[in-house]
C-alpha cells in the first residue's frame, strides 16, 4: 500500500508492504521517519479529522496526517472539499495525554456509534467506501440493522457499485450481502440478477472473494422461486466458457482452502437437491459430475483429515448418490415397459449367449437360478434395481457370473438359486448402506455422519461391491459346505463379513475385496486359472503356498512391532513434573513385548533420537484403539490440551487441514492417525511421563490424578494424535495391532505384499513340480566391466 504522509510542513511517500496487525507499530515507524519523539502520543488521521483505526481500510495512494492526539482532540473541525484531503499544517508539540478525538464516524474510542445512514453516506465516497463496507459486514449481523439497510435500498447502493469493486473491498461487500441473506427477508430482498456478477467470481484467485461468491450462489439456489432462473444463468455462464460451471466447482474441491472446498461441495449438493425430485433430470446432473471425474476429487477429501462441516457435506453427497438406487428400487418391473423387458432379455443373452430362450415364461429361467418360470415375480422386493445388479455383473464380470451360475450343476443337491441369491444380496447391501433413510431428514439433528469411502471410489461403486459380495457368498457356500437349509446362516455370515470390512474404511474396491476375503484365507480372491492347470494337486499347492505367505507376513508384522515405532505427537505433550522446568514431549515410542505379544510398552520422548529400552510404561493390546486417517481429528486432544475439539477456532482447523493438504501436494508422505490408550494408570503416567526416561519412577499415588489429557472426559483414557513420517510405518503399526488382536491385516500395502509374494511362491512351487531346477541361493551379481564408466 502506498501512502502520502504529512507532518507539519513535511511530506513523504511511504510504501507499506504487508497488512497491518498493529496500527501502533506503523505509527511508531512513521514517527521515526519524521524524527518525532514520544510516538505513543501521536496517531494517524484522515484530512477530515477522522482517526485511522485500521490502515487496511484506507485506499491506496491516500494522504494521511500525523497529529498529536491530545491537541487534535481540542481542534475545531477542519473544513475540506470533497475532492481534496489537503489540510493546513498543524503545529504540534510532543507530549500530552493519549485521548481519542470526538470527531469522526468510526466506532473506536469515544467516537459516535455507527448508524445505517452514516454507512450509506460513506458508501458514496471513494475514500470511505472501503471502510463503510468493512463496518457494514459487522452491522448486518444485527437483524434490526439489516432490516433498516434493506428498507433504505442499501442493497441497491452496493450492487450499483459492484462491478467496480476489487480486492478486499469486494470481499467486504460480499460478506455484507452474505450477512443480509442469512435472514429470511434478506433472501427475498437481494435480486437474483446479482448472480450474473457473482458467476464470474467463481474463477477468482482471491480465496476470500471465491468462498463468499460460492456461498452466495448457494443461498440463491435455496430460494425455490429462483430455481428456473438459477439454472438458466448457470447454462448461460457455461456456454460462454471453455469449461462448464460444474467443472469449476469440481476443480475447487482440490483447493488448498478448506472453506472453498466446503462451499463448493455445499453448492454441488444444492444443485443436486434442485433436481432430485425428477429422476431423469437428477441422473442427468449426476452424469455430468461423473463425466468430469468428481469421484476422484471427493475420494481425496474423504481420505484427508476433514472438518465436521465438510464431513456433513460429504455425507449429504453420499446420500444423493444412493438416492439413485432408492429410485430404482421403488420402480416396479413392468412387463409392458419395453425397456424393462429388454433389460431382462439382456441378462439371458449375457448368461447364455448361444442358447435360445424358447418362451418368455419358461422352465429355462430356473437354470439361471430364478424360483419360477417367470423371473419378474422375484423382483417384487427390490424392484428393477434387483435386475440392474444382475445385469451389471453379467455384463462387466461375465466370466465370474457364468462360473457362479454354471457351478450350481456341480453342487448337485447343495446348489442355491443364483439369481434369487443375487437379489437377496442387493437387499442386504441396501440395508447395510442405509439407503432407505429419507434424504429430507434434517441431518443437523445428528452428528453421526457415517461415510463409506468405498462409495467415492467409482461411479458404480455399489454395483462393484455387489459383484465382490456375490463372489464371497459363492466361496463361503463351499467353505461352510452349505445346503439350501443353511441359507439364513450363510447369508448372515457374509453380511457380518461385509460389515466388518466396511468398518475398516477401505477406500478402493481392491482393498475392499482383499480385506473382505482375509476373514477366511481359503476364500482369498482367486486369480484366473488356466483350466489345464486346475487339478486338485495344484489347487492344494496354491492353497498351501498362500497360507504359508500369509503366516510369514503376520510374523513380520509382529517382528516390526517388537523393534518398536517412533511417531511424532501432532501437539506436544506438556510434562507435569513436581520439580524443574516443564519439558515438551514431542514423540511417542511404542512396541510390543518380546515375551508376551499381548503386552504393549510405550514412553513419551523429547526427541526422535531416543529409543528407551527399560522403565517403559505398560498396557495391553486390548487397551489400544487405532483410528484410521479418515477418522483422525488433528485438532482434537493431544495430551495436555482439552479433548473438546469445538474449542478450536475455525481458522485453526483450516490452517491445520491446509497444512496437511499442502504437504501432501508437495509429495510429503506423512500421515495423521489417532490412538487411544485406555489404562487405569494413564493419568499418573502422563504426569510423571519423563520419569521412565530421565530418572527412576516416583512411588505410585494411592488415588488417580487430575484429568490433564482430555480423552473425552475419561480419566483412564488418553487420545493421542500422531504423525507418521512415512505412510508405511502407519500401515505396519495398524496391521501389527490387528494381528496381535487376532484380526487380519487389511492395509493396502500389506495386501499388495501378500498378493505379490503368494503369486511368486506359487510359481516357484509349480516350476519345482515340473522338474525345473530352482537355485538354492540368490545368484551372484557379476562384476562390472573394466571399461564401465558411471554417469549420473
Amino acid at each position: 500500500m502506498k501512502l502520502i504522509v504529512k507532518f507539519q510542513d513535511k511530506t513523504l511517500e511511504h510504501t507499506q508492504e504487508s497488512e497491518i496487525t498493529s496500527l501502533a507499530s506503523i505509527t511508531e515507524k512513521l514517527c521515526s521517519l519524521f524524527s518525532i519523539p514520544n510516538a505513543k502520543s501521536y496517531s494517524l488521521f484522515l484530512a477530515n479529522g477522522s482517526i485511522i483505526d485500521n490502515l487496511n481500510l484506507i485506499e491506496d495512494n491516500i494522504e494521511i496526517v500525523i497529529k498529536s492526539v491530545a491537541i487534535a482532540s481540542t481542534l475545531l473541525p477542519i473544513n475540506v472539499s470533497s475532492n481534496s484531503l489537503m489540510v493546513n499544517n498543524i503545529s504540534t508539540s510532543p507530549g500530552g495525554l493519549s485521548t481519542s478525538p470526538s470527531s469522526g464516524s468510526g466506532p473506536s474510542g469515544g467516537q459516535m456509534p455507527l448508524s445505517i445512514d452514516t454507512v450509506l453516506v460513506n458508501l458514496l465516497s471513494e475514500h470511505t467506501k472501503k471502510k463503510a463496507l468493512f463496518d457494514l459486514k459487522d452491522l448486518m449481523k444485527d437483524e434490526n440493522n439489516a432490516r433498516k439497510f434493506v428498507e433504505k435500498n442499501g442493497i441497491v447502493s452496493i450492487i450499483d457499485q459492484f462491478k467496480d469493486l476489487t480486492g478486499n473491498t469486494l470481499s467486504y461487500a460480499l460478506l455484507a450481502i452474505q450477512s443480509i441473506m442469512s435472514y429470511e427477508f434478506g433472501l427475498m430482498a437481494v435480486p437474483i440478477s446479482l448472480m450474473s456478477q457473482l458467476l464470474p467470481l467463481v474463477e477468482s484467485g482471491n480465496p476470500s472473494v471465491l468462498k463468499s461468491s460460492l456461498y452466495l450462489l448457494y443461498l440463491f439456489s435455496k430460494v425455490s422461486s429462483n430455481t428456473a432462473v438459477f439454472q438458466e444463468k448457470i447454462k448461460s455462464f457455461t456456454s460462454s466458457k471453455d469449461r462448464s460451471f460444474y467443472q469449476v466447482l469440481v476443480d475447487h474441491l482440490s483447493s488448498y482452502t478448506v472453506d472453498v472446498q466446503l462451499n463448493s461441495l455445499t453448492l454441488i449438493n444444492s444443485i443436486l437437491h434442485l433436481s432430485h425430485q425428477n429422476p431423469a433430470e437428477f441422473l442427468q446432473v449426476l452424469g455430468k459430475f461423473d463425466a468430469i471425474d468428481i469421484n476422484s476429487s471427493l475420494k481425496k477429501l474423504v481420505e484427508s483429515v476433514i472438518t465436521p462441516e465438510l464431513k456433513k457435506q460429504l455425507y449429504l453427497y453420499q446420500k444423493y448418490r444412493l438416492l439413485v438406487i432408492k429410485h430404482r428400487k421403488a420402480t416396479t418391473f413392468n412387463k409392458d415397459d419395453p425397456q424393462h423387458e429388454a433389460l431382462l432379455m439382456k441378462l439371458w443373452t449375457l448368461t447364455y449367449p448361444n442358447v435360445k430362450l424358447e418362451n418368455r415364461v419358461s422352465e429355462q429361467w430356473k437354470l439361471m437360478g430364478f424360483q419360477g418360470t417367470d423371473p419378474t415375480t422375484d423382483f417384487r422386493g427390490m424392484g428393477i434395481f434387483g435386475l440392474d445388479n444382475l445385469v451389471h455383473m453379467a455384463e462387466h464380470h461375465n466370466d465370474k457370473f457364468k462360473k457362479i451360475v454354471n457351478g450350481q450343476i456341480d453342487r448337485k443337491e447343495r446348489e442355491y438359486p443364483t439369481c434369487t441369491a443375487g437379489i437377496n444380496i442387493t437387499q442386504m447391501l441396501y440395508d447395510i448402506f442405509k439407503i432407505q433413510e429419507d434424504i429430507n431428514v434434517n441431518i443437523n439433528a445428528s452428528s453421526d455422519y457415517t461415510l463409506f469411502p468405498i462409495l467415492f471410489s467409482h461411479n458404480k461403486a455399489f454395483e462393484e461391491v455387489y459383484c465382490i459380495t456375490f463372489q464371497i457368498l459363492d466361496g463361503t457356500w463351499d467353505d461352510m459346505n452349505g445346503s439350501y437349509m443353511d441359507w439364513s446362516k450363510i447369508i448372515t455370515c457374509v453380511k457380518n463379513q461385509i460389515l466388518t470390512t466396511l468398518n475398516s474404511k477401505p477406500s478402493t474396491l481392491e482393498a475392499f475385496h482383499w480385506a473382505a476375503c482375509l476373514k477366511n484365507s481359503s476364500n482369498m480372491p482367486k486369480e484366473e486359472e488356466d483350466p489345464a492347470h486346475s487339478t486338485e494337486d495344484i489347487k492344494q499347492i496354491k492353497h498351501a503356498a498362500k497360507k504359508e505367505i500369509y503366516e510369514i507376513i503376520k510374523n513380520q508384522k509382529i517382528q516390526f512391532f517388537q523393534d518398536g515405532f517412533i511417531f511424532k505427537l501432532f501437539k506436544p505433550l506438556k510434562s507435569k513434573q513436581s520439580t524443574g522446568p516443564s519439558i515438551p514431549l514431542t514423540h511417542l515410542f511404542i512396541k510390543c513385548s518380546t515375551l508376551d505379544h499381548q503386552e504393549i510398552n510405550y514412553a513419551f520422548l523429547t526427541d526422535s533420537s531416543e529409543r528407551p529400552t527399560s522403565n517403559l510404561n505398560t498396557c495391553k493390546v486390548s487397551d489400544i484403539q487405532y483410528s484410521s486417517p479418515n477418522e483422525a481429528n488433528i485438532n482434537g486432544s493431544s495430551g495436555g490440551g482439552s479433548s473438546n475439539s469445538s474449542n478450536n477456532t475455525s481458522n485453526t482447523t483450516n490452517s491445520n487441514t491446509n497444512a496437511n493438504t499442502t504437504s501432501s501436494k508437495k509429495g510429503d508422505k506423512s500421515q495423521h492417525f489417532t490412538i487411544t490408550i485406555n489404562n487405569a494408570d494413564i493419568q499418573y503416567i502422563v504426569q510423571q511421563s519423563l520419569s521412565p526416561i530421565l530418572s527412576s519412577s516416583n512411588s505410585h499415588p494411592s488415588s488417580g490424578g487430575s484429568n490433564s489429557s482430555g480423552g473425552g472426559g475419561n480419566n483412564n483414557q488418553l487420545a493421542l494424535d500422531l504423525v507418521s513420517i512415512q505412510r508405511e510405518d502407519m500401515s505396519l503399526f495398524s496391521d501389527a495391532l490387528k494381528v496381535l488382536a487376532g484380526k487380519d491385516f487389511n492395509s493396502l500395502e500389506s495386501i499388495e505384499e501378500y498378493k505379490t509374494l503368494s503369486n511368486l511362491t506359487v510359481q516357484l512351487k509349480l516350476l519345482d513340480l515340473v522338474g525345473v531346477e530352482i537355485p538354492k541361493e540368490t545368484p551372484k551379481i557379476p562384476d562390472l566391466p573394466m571399461n564401465y564408466e558411471f554417469k549420473s
